[in-house]
């Protein structure tokens, strides 16, 4: 009392440093631990709020650059535009302006290669017995082109010289009977033109010799010729060849050629094309300027048809490639825009999550800090000193917290996003992490919103807390140690009823967005992912508020049941908890929601990967899959092109079919189904049929689908097994038969629905969203190849047709399954790839998901999760320390009166971890509650999935439709079990330091009276 007196009158005359600096500096020396640990968990908060936007941004970079990168034709921009006459002086003056514009336009992103390229139009050769032949020159700068190449005879032509030599593949070579030396002649008409014109132009046809200097090899897939393998192609009686030359060498040619009939450039009817390619430059595109280089290439695709070229000799410029829009379709780089929302909507309501749990910490443990200091604050208060003043004096010993971890706050989060970024990303996307670590500051800078957030929501806690404890005299103090009278302020606002209403709110609205149909996919995605993942929070909240106000009367009411029996130590404790409950509720919710947000980071995880293996297969449909290249009019053998693909090493089974469409007329109404014909002896082998695809085991279904029953008459029936999408447009019953229109072919053909299967693999339809205007969800239907086939004939022939049109279909597709080895994989991926057996578009299941499991965003939005997990599992363990700490010393007086009457410190210890015992399994059991239901209403809208291959240019809304197509599947991992063992070591540590505490302390010295 004494040294209360001296400090005070020492405030009183320190004029020059305010009473309230002296004042916290004095209780500085006695709470310092726990103003280290609330600064902690101020940091934390501050380092989380810090880490999602910073991780966001990386996850996002690198998902633009995986866009650009994903195969050597995705940063490619052509820029194309056609030679009505050509010339030196025309080729330098056009490749200027289209350089100049590109530049101009999209200079920041490109890189410094580029390739031009001068390709014609088909020419007739004139040697005797090949005028039905064409063939097709490819300008190069043969510079370029050396290392693109292997010269197996002669060598490579000249950029100058009086002749125009050219080089062939063998094949071409050996089809034209030719070798290095040889002269192919070509019909090569034009017209002799002046510029500007003097003379009235006239026709000129001469026969143009082609000198063959070399036989090259090229790899057809090597991006520097742009898919072009030039091979010779057969077209009925006709063949085409195409030759390489240097550009520079044709364009003096035709110089030459226009001169020596009296012009300066020559025009052409059918005029070449000249090409220039340029490439964006991954490195230079972040996400940060991902809009202004789509802006960018709009504009240039729409600027390009104006007055940007000003010679009059090109004619239809035009941008294409990869990432431009083509016939209003999104390139690449919008179509990832336009999924961005899916990944950053749950990142950053998850985000909010994970601070706001935080920030209930920092409640509790400035509450805890607070309330350790409540009685010298009380005393002070009674001996003369103003609530304003005590209130000061812990504001300024938060705020210099706040300070500190406001400075140290993004420092921390960009080495966690280092350190997240090299251990999860793969090593091509860590790249992106230059996009913040390049300039830190202005990266913190950056942040600044986001951290004005969390702190000023931060002091507006600690001020709440800090003025409510303020208020108490000594005696009002010691009256709520005795039997607590206050109610907290969410018990007086009645929160529990608000969330419950904004809960059912949101589960009202969530319902009429789904079920309304009014939106696509991607807009009903949107707007139903944010309201998916706040109503279950608000119903967590309202369930975790609700058993707070009920807990209460649980303690009386057990208390009151307890006393009926012998054992003292159970009814002691739950007499000392039903007195003060308040304490002993914001422990439990701490408890419980650090176990709950485990237990769904946990589960997340496990369903995620789950749903990737899920996905991966639905879209294969096998191991591989994809289109077959058979050319038009042929019509293989079905058994022998399995047999030819089952010999490919590591191949064990194979399955042929054809995949087309058709629609259905009805009530006025085109319905569209997606057909899928296989052969139903291989396709139970070779599919990846799962319970979620139909309960009905494959084999069986396929041997349903295998027999087909004559329909009467005239209709021949083809039995079909009809997914649910297609089942419930139709209106279908067992049995029921409807009629396809086969798109392509004006036969119509009769398919009986066998029986309801849920899903058919490689046909995205779901029954949750009807798709948008560029990809209406279909319906699917699998028959029997044999069937579908001989039922196509029969048709023709009744109808007496023979033409094209009423060919049977022929086989397009073929589905594979491999071994699991290295070495088979590599070979079945190369065969698939590089050899005469290539698809057109490879399926790989494997590779599907490796992609997908690196992929950027979803790696983002799981770090987010791991980081919030780890910082409240360790928060949690401290608060529970903290609180073990100060429950203790609050009520050693109560323990020691209890051994002045007799009980022993064994009993003290049994009813402490009586005290504490309920306080854990209730926090566990509660935890455990609030965590499946977090699981079941959130991680369904949670998961997602890029199943996007390199090449494969889906739509946005066909995007958002495949995340509807298979539910999610909830899996319990067996790390659910560490949950329990990290909360079990915490509550016996928490125990064991209480009863330390509380049995440690002499009787005499406990008992002591107080100074006052």
């Amino acid at each position: 009392m004494a040294q209360v007196r001296q400090v005070l009158a020492r405030l009183a005359k320190r004029s020059l440093v305010p009473p309230c600096v002296t004042l916290a500096y004095w209780r500085l020396g006695q709470s310092w631990r726990w103003l280290v640990v609330t600064g902690l968990g101020i940091m934390a908060a501050i380092v989380i709020a810090c880490t999602v936007p910073l991780l966001s941004q990386v996850a996002l970079t690198a998902g633009v650059r995986a866009v650009l990168t994903a195969s050597p034709q995705d940063p490619e921009i052509e820029l194309q535009a056609g030679a009505k006459a050509l010339s030196n002086q025309i080729a330098a003056d056009g490749l200027k302006q289209l350089r100049s514009f590109t530049q101009a336009n999209l200079g920041p992103y490109l890189s410094n290669y580029s390739q031009f390229v001068l390709q014609t139009s088909s020419i007739n050769l004139a040697t005797p017995g090949l005028q039905n032949d064409t063939m097709f020159l490819t300008g190069v700068s043969i510079d370029q082109a050396s290392s693109h190449l292997r010269l197996l005879q002669g060598r490579l032509p000249r950029s100058s010289g009086p002749d125009l030599e050219v080089v062939l593949t063998q094949r071409s070579a050996t089809s034209l009977q030719v070798s290095p030396g040889s002269i192919i002649p070509l019909q090569f008409p034009f017209y002799a033109e002046q510029t500007p014109v003097e003379h009235p132009q006239h026709y000129i046809a001469l026969q143009l010799p082609l000198h063959v200097v070399g036989v090259i090899a090229l790899d057809g897939s090597d991006p520097f010729w742009h898919a072009q393998d030039f091979e010779p192609a057969r077209a009925g009686f006709a063949s085409s060849y195409r030759a390489i030359m240097s550009s520079a060498a044709f364009l003096a040619t035709v110089t030459q050629l226009a001169q020596a009939h009296g012009g300066t450039m020559a025009e052409f009817d059918a005029p070449p094309t000249m090409l220039l390619y340029f490439f964006l430059d991954a490195s230079r595109v972040t996400i940060s300027n991902l809009d202004n280089l789509i802006a960018r290439l709009n504009s240039a695709q729409i600027h390009l048809g104006g007055d940007a070229i000003q010679t009059p000799a090109l004619q239809h410029p035009q941008l294409i490639g990869p990432t431009m829009n083509i016939y209003g379709a999104h390139g690449s780089l919008e179509r990832f825009r336009d999924r961005i929302p899916v990944i950053l909507i749950p990142l950053f309501i998850l985000a909010i999550q994970v601070l706001g749990l935080i920030l209930f910490f920092v409640n509790m443990m400035v509450s805890i800090s607070v309330d350790r200091q409540a009685e010298v604050t009380a005393l002070i208060r009674s001996r003369g000193a103003s609530r304003r003043q005590v209130f000061s004096a812990f504001a300024l010993q938060m705020l210099t917290l706040l300070l500190l971890a406001l400075a140290a706050g993004p420092a921390f989060a960009l080495l966690i996003v280092r350190l997240l970024v090299s251990r999860m990303f793969s090593s091509s996307d860590q790249s992106a992490l230059q996009s913040v670590s390049t300039d830190p500051l202005q990266a913190a800078l950056g942040l600044r919103w986001y951290v004005t957030a969390v702190v000023v929501a931060a002091m507006i806690i600690i001020a709440l807390s800090i003025w409510g404890s303020t208020r108490q005299t000594l005696l009002g103090f010691r009256q709520e140690t005795a039997r607590s009278k206050h109610r907290p302020l969410w018990q007086r606002l009645r929160l529990d009823m608000v969330a419950a209403s904004i809960a059912f709110g949101g589960y009202s609205a969530s319902f009429i967005i789904t079920r309304s149909g009014a939106l696509d996919a991607r807009a009903s995605q949107v707007i139903f992912l944010p309201v998916s993942l706040v109503t279950p929070i608000f119903l967590l909240i309202a369930a975790v508020l609700l058993f707070a106000r009920l807990f209460p009367w649980l303690l009386r009411f057990f208390a009151w049941q307890t006393t009926r029996r012998r054992a003292a130590p159970p009814a002691l404790a739950l007499a000392q908890m039903s007195r003060a409950p308040h304490q002993s509720i914001r422990m439990l919710l701490a408890l419980a929601l650090s176990v709950s947000f485990a237990i769904f980071t946990l589960v997340y995880s496990a369903s995620e990967a789950q749903q990737m293996n899920n996905v991966a297969a639905q879209q294969v449909g096998a191991d591989f899959s994809g289109p077959i290249p058979i050319p038009f009019g042929s019509h293989p053998e079905a058994n022998v092109v399995e047999n030819t693909y089952r010999a490919i090493p590591g191949v064990t089974s194979a399955t042929i079919g054809n995949a087309t469409d058709g629609t259905v007329q009805e009530s006025g109404q085109a319905t569209s189904l997606q057909i899928r014909a296989v052969d139903t002896n291989t396709f139970a082998q070779t599919a990846i049929w799962t319970d979620q695809d139909s309960s009905q085991p494959l084999p069986t279904l396929l041997a349903r689908i295998a027999v087909s029953e004559q329909g009467t008459g005239d209709t021949l029936v083809v039995p079909a097994l009809v997914d649910a999408v297609a089942w419930n447009a139709l209106q279908l019953t067992p049995g029921a038969r409807f009629t396809l229109n086969i798109t392509g072919s004006p036969v119509s053909m009769t398919f009986q629905a066998i029986t309801e299967v849920q899903h058919i693999p490689t046909i995205n339809d779901s029954l949750q969203t009807a798709g948008g205007q560029d990809y209406l969800t279909p319906g699917g239907i699998l028959v029997d190849l044999h069937l579908y086939t001989q039922t196509f004939e029969q048709l023709s022939q009744r109808d007496n047709q023979s033409d094209s049109a009423h060919l049977p279909p022929s086989i397009n597709y073929i589905w594979l399954r491999t071994s699991d080895t290295t070495s088979a994989l590599a070979a079945v991926r190369e065969a698939l790839t590089h050899s005469p057996l290539s698809l057109e578009m490879v399926y790989d299941r494997r590779a599907m998901l490796a992609q997908m499991q690196r992929d950027p965003l979803f790696l983002a939005l799981r770090g987010v999760l791991i980081l919030g997990a780890g910082a409240t599992l360790l928060l949690a363990f401290v608060v529970s320390l903290l609180f073990s700490s100060f429950y203790a010393r609050r009520h050693l007086f109560s323990f020691a009166v209890l051994r002045a009457l007799g009980s022993t410190p064994r009993q003290i210890a049994s009813m402490l971890s009586w005290e504490q015992g309920i306080v854990y399994t209730v926090a566990l059991a509660l935890g455990a509650v609030c965590g499946v239901l977090l699981v079941v209403t959130v991680i369904p809208a949670l998961v997602f999935t890029n199943p996007t291959m390199p090449g494969a240019a889906i739509s946005s809304t066909e995007y958002y439709v495949i995340q509807h197509v298979l539910p999610v599947q909830i899996v319990l991992p067996l790390t659910l079990g560490l949950v329990m063992v990290v909360f079990a070591i915490i509550a016996l540590l928490t125990v064991m330091l209480t009863t330390r505490m509380a049995t440690k302390p002499s009787l005499i010295r406990t008992l002591r009276l107080n100074e006052d």
